[in-house]
């Protein structure tokens, strides 16, 4: 699991940290030498097309709604599903989106708000661009 700092947004209108730039830059290539059986089982190793598909959705989404989201554009986490596929999750307080990459272009993903037994979830599925993962972190 590659975990990296909370993300803070103090206001609308905030652009990426240097930190968060770099992070953006470097979340999923350190997955690329993960090796198969990372998870002690038969865990398959992140495909090439997820990685890639998981750098370009970071990558967009900094570029093109870093500027509103600030550093809540970065996922807080990346990791590796044992199919192959990588889920990124982004947590700010009570609130946690995690988005699991598809092979073709599409994505799982699901909304969780509030904590134990008084959290609501939302889930289902969603094109795997930076558009849409904006609307799911900007909803509510």
């Amino acid at each position: 699991m590659v975990t990296h700092r909370k993300p803070t947004q103090t206001n609308k209108h905030v652009s990426l940290s240097t930190e968060a730039k770099d992070t953006a830059k470097a979340h999923p290539a350190e997955l690329y030498d993960l090796p198969q059986g990372w998870d002690s089982y038969r865990g398959l190793s992140p495909t090439p097309r997820a990685l890639s598909n998981a750098e370009m959705l970071v990558a967009e989404l900094a570029r093109d709604f870093g500027r509103t989201l600030g550093d809540a554009a970065i996922p807080t986490e990346i990791f590796p599903n044992p199919d192959g596929e990588l889920e990124l999750e982004w947590s700010a307080g009570e609130r946690m989106l995690g988005v699991e990459t598809g092979p073709e272009g599409d994505a799982r993903y699901l909304v969780k708000f509030g904590q134990g037994s008084d959290a609501k979830y939302s889930k289902g599925w969603v094109q795997a661009s930076a558009s849409a993962i904006n609307r799911l972190l900007s909803a509510h």
